[in-house]
């Protein structure tokens, strides 16, 4: 609707953003389908170690292209990162697309064009490219040429949700008490870099490409100039990862007291069970998915009152944790909430094999091979 009338860009931030969010974490579930290869997709379980390192991590980048930004040609930086977002933005979408359509057009996806090979410290063996692959990228990159030579902020804001979407459907975050790491940490260090420096506004507002969302306050399609609201999209994917990793709790949990009193679990033709989405099942992630909500409306409420820039983590962090941690304080299960892993929950239910138990196979698998081909 936005791309053809002018809607308020609060009402924009208040609906877009915790839309992206939950379809985001209802994509998440797919982590658990029996098609879906975690490891060859490269998606990683994040550590204690990963998270403690986030904000260091983050704060010597932003600081880097604060400095960046005083003493450089803002432009040589600007036309850089254009570039670099105009091209990984054409392979998420078009992996997007690609890992939802290669069951479906198995015809295609089946049909290898041609093999990159392996790149040192890039990749750790050679890649084939088949042909659907190729037609969806084809597809993808109209997306990108229009975005590299418009730079239009309805384009930035078509990337923005794809990167944002990925971003959330496609970690780990390995633990319930890793996730509260990460946010508390992540709190204190958006609070510090918007109030005590002007290093994040500067960056977000000199900084011209897809790590953002652009709501203008006027609608002027052809105008560029245009004043914006504007939504970093570290505030829905950082969140949205933790509010993704609530909605798998509730689902391994209800299917694990499913498994113990033997009750009858539906499936789909793939064999991935169904767990029906009801309030008794899914009431911690229905709490966290209402906490963003309400991170964003305080986020929008403080941010007009006081017409200042502000650091949306530092009311989106307390939303998600207490609406996540009510329900488990509720059933007086905070602690087992609390340590919840992911991985050994997986294994204990028999989603997924133990680690050895992967590294047997596929040793046994390479020994077959190796033989098949002496043979």
């Amino acid at each position: 609707v936005s791309f053809i009338t002018h809607i308020p860009p609060n009402l924009q931030v208040l609906v877009q953003t915790p839309a992206i969010v939950y379809v985001g974490c209802i994509h998440s579930i797919r982590l658990y389908c029996q098609s879906t290869d975690t490891k060859s997709e490269g998606i990683e379980t994040m550590t204690r170690k990963d998270a403690l390192l986030f904000p260091v991590i983050g704060s010597i980048t932003l600081g880097g292209l604060f400095l960046a930004f005083k003493y450089i040609d803002g432009e040589w930086i600007n036309f850089l990162f254009h570039y670099y977002f105009t091209v990984i933005g054409v392979f998420v979408i078009a992996t997007f697309f690609y890992n939802r359509l290669k069951e479906v057009f198995v015809v295609l996806s089946s049909k290898d064009v041609l093999t990159i090979p392996k790149i040192p410290y890039l990749s750790e063996a050679a890649t084939p490219i088949d042909l659907l692959y190729i037609i969806i990228f084809a597809f993808a990159s109209v997306v990108g040429v229009a975005y590299f030579l418009t730079k239009h902020y309805f384009l930035n804001n078509v990337y923005g949700v794809f990167f944002s979407i990925v971003g959330i459907e496609s970690v780990m975050v390995g633990a319930t008490n890793i996730g509260f790491i990460l946010l508390v940490l992540l709190f204190f260090y958006d609070i510090y870099w918007v109030f005590f420096t002007p290093v994040m506004v500067t960056v977000a507002k000199s900084l011209q490409g897809p790590i953002k969302l652009m709501f203008p306050k006027s609608f002027e399609w052809v105008d560029q100039t245009n004043d914006f609201n504007m939504i970093g999209l570290g505030d829905i994917v950082i969140p949205g990862i933790y509010v993704a990793l609530i909605l798998r709790y509730d689902y391994l949990r209800v299917l694990g007291k499913m498994k113990e009193k033997g009750e009858k679990i539906l499936t789909d033709a793939k064999g991935n069970f169904i767990i029906p989405f009801t309030f008794n099942n899914f009431a911690t992630f229905i709490f966290t998915f209402f906490g963003y909500f309400l991170g964003i409306l305080s986020t929008l409420i403080v941010m007009n009152v006081f017409d200042h820039a502000q650091p949306a983590l530092l009311y989106l962090v307390p939303g998600v944790l207490i609406g996540s941690s009510l329900p488990a304080l509720f059933r007086r299960k905070f602690v087992q909430f609390f340590m919840f892993e992911e991985t050994t929950e997986l294994v204990r239910l028999g989603l997924r094999e133990e680690e050895k138990k992967e590294e047997e196979n596929k040793k046994d698998s390479s020994t077959t091979k190796d033989s098949d081909k002496k043979e």
